[in-house]
């Protein structure tokens, strides 16, 4: 919550808000144990979605900061809404718990307009139920209003914001943040301007107004009901987005990782620009953190820049600053960082691994990707020495190799002793390494993905998995059939960068089968619509589990007695049919 102007600026920080309401309900938990009241507070949860499950230890652990009992209940995630409803009618029922906390989104086979509103409003305490809004908007006591906006709120008052007669603008109109925040402030007589996507003159409405309120909640802007109001482009697709695609809600922009920035210069400029960034320094310099990518460049460009400023953000070294004085708006929220976990390794994976491990020497420069296949290749490198890394992103396995001395930079040819990269994606342990950490280098993927940057690191090794290789040694890797499942990424950008060093390499790696063993992922010819994205003329490695098929200067005929060698077994009877019939030869 921030207002840039002609004058300085203040942040409001919540982390003394919290603290101080921390210390206020230890000491009136302590008042009602005195009076015999035991504060408690139920917790409902449907099923082990990860991110409940991280919300959940945090709630508990709060709770028992400041005195507050948790009892829980827990249902499996196929349970029938009839349950779940009789846990609710208990929690109502019982005088001894005095609020509840229903994790949400339920799964499809609830109704959530029925859960919410069999929960009595004087235990709601996220303020879901139509009663607790209803209290907002009639400015009663009945529920609760929601913490989002009630947060704003306490902020404002820890702060002491005079609200009477000031110009607010709440971005947003949602009932979780923006409609409440509205009420809210208008209750304290402030004059209140609900902003929506129809809005005219955005930026000027919220430069006029003393506060501004930005509402951000989860991206369901993909979803099928919103589609009247936002088209999503997609630069890469995920499984958040795929969908959208499919049917048609939305676009795909086939583009190299690397060149994006130059898109975002001039064809699709971009209007404003969201930020996650980390806390400014002592200079006033805030991290782009996890990813610089083309984050960076896009705020460069862009007419209006939004942050949010997460003190869990790690402070990222390299080229991977941005000044406070550049952000128009600034919203401070503490939440903690996407994690992702480290991914199952399988005999099949381990087997990968352990033959791209035998192609890489001591020495090499490393460029890794995400999943089983990359990770699994780290298991084997221990026994190598100085090995460097230039990637687009790279995980926990790289500090495991960091700690035990595998990894040091030392032979690389530029930024000698630093880990580069342009994004990352791990676990707390590597946000942890990374921040303040003067031996790695964050920077714009326009940079890092350059094949002309990466070539200048004698003994690059790229390492990319890929969906499909016909026996040509063509590799598809961003789509099944016309079905676009991905987009390329930097796999091209690297592919050719390693073939221009010195000593490169170039390395696909895949299972040799999909659908539990039913589908070869070697074959004849690439399926029916399907795109190449790495061409036969730049292919040399291809990895699975049965061996290592090395292509380059190798005739067509030569190719395809490689790529069958190395495909299951349960099908390369097939497949050395079709290399008789085409090449004229016995296999």
């Amino acid at each position: 919550m921030h207002r840039k102007g002609t004058y300085m600026s203040t942040i409001l920080k919540g982390a003394p808000v919290v603290a101080a309401m921390n210390e206020a309900n230890a000491a009136r938990c302590v008042a009602l144990r005195e009076k015999g009241v035991v504060p408690t507070l139920a917790v409902v949860r449907v099923g082990e979605r990860p991110d409940d499950l991280s919300y959940e230890k945090g709630v508990m652990a709060r709770c028992a900061k400041v005195g507050v009992e948790v009892k829980q209940f827990l249902l499996p995630a196929d349970a029938a809404q009839e349950e779940l409803l009789g846990v609710i009618a208990c929690i109502n029922a019982d005088p001894s718990i005095h609020g509840c906390l229903l994790f949400r989104p339920l799964p499809k086979q609830f109704d959530d307009c029925a859960i919410r509103a069999a929960l009595a409003p004087e235990k709601d305490i996220d303020g879901i139920t139509d009663g607790s809004l209803a209290g907002v908007f009639t400015n009663t006591d009945l529920g609760y209003a929601p913490c989002t906006a009630q947060a704003c709120m306490e902020i404002l008052k820890y702060y002491n914001v005079p609200l009477s007669g000031k110009r607010a603008a709440v971005v947003g109109r949602s009932l979780v943040v923006g409609k409440p925040a509205a009420m809210m402030l208008d209750r304290e007589n402030a004059t209140v301007t609900l902003c929506n996507s129809r809005t005219q003159n955005l930026p000027e409405v919220c430069k006029q107004a003393d506060i501004v309120v930005v509402a951000m909640g989860k991206a369901e802007y993909c979803l099928p009901e919103n589609s009247k109001h936002f088209r999503h482009n997609s630069l890469f697709l995920g499984g958040s987005t795929r969908k959208a695609i499919e049917e048609g809600r939305g676009d795909f922009t086939p583009v190299f990782f690397s060149e994006i920035p130059e898109l975002f210069r001039t064809n699709l400029h971009p209007n404003v620009v969201l930020l996650h960034l980390s806390a400014p320094d002592e200079h006033g310099y805030c991290s782009f953190g996890v990813s610089c990518d083309y984050t960076k460049p896009a705020a460069e460009c862009a007419d209006l820049l939004i942050a949010q400023i997460n003190p869990k953000m790690p402070r990222t070294m390299g080229d991977s600053f941005i000044h406070v004085s550049k952000l128009d708006y600034i919203v401070e929220q503490e939440t903690d960082l996407i994690e992702l976990a480290p991914p199952h390794i399988g005999d099949v994976e381990r087997a990968i691994g352990e033959n791209i491990a035998s192609l890489v020497k001591d020495g090499d420069c490393l460029q890794l990707g995400i999943g089983a296949i990359p990770d699994a290749v780290l298991l084997f490198l221990k026994d190598k020495k100085d090995l460097g890394i230039h990637s687009e992103m790279f995980s926990d396995g790289v500090v495991e190799l960091v700690e035990a001395g595998v990894i040091t930079n030392a032979r690389k040819n530029i930024h000698k002793g630093k880990s580069v990269a342009t994004f990352l994606m791990g676990t707390r342990r590597l946000y942890d390494y990374v921040d303040n950490n003067p031996e790695v280098a964050m920077m714009p993927v326009d940079y890092v993905n350059d094949p002309r940057v990466i070539c200048q690191n004698d003994n690059l090794v790229s390492i990319n998995s890929c969906v499909q290789v016909d026996l040509m040694g063509q590799v598809v890797s961003t789509c099944v059939g016309l079905r676009q499942i991905s987009g390329v990424g930097g796999q091209v950008d690297f592919v050719r960068g390693a073939n221009m060093s010195r000593g490169g390499r170039t390395i696909m790696a895949m299972p040799s089968t999909a659908a539990k063993g039913t589908i070869s992922k070697i074959v004849p010819l690439i399926d029916e619509g399907a795109a190449v994205t790495t061409s036969r003329y730049d292919v040399n490695y291809v990895v699975t589990e049965y061996g290592i098929a090395q292509l380059k200067g190798k005739t067509l005929r030569e190719r395809a007695r490689e790529l069958i060698k190395i495909a299951h077994p349960d099908f390369r009877e097939g497949l050395i049919k079709v290399y008789e019939e085409r090449f004229h030869a016995k296999f």
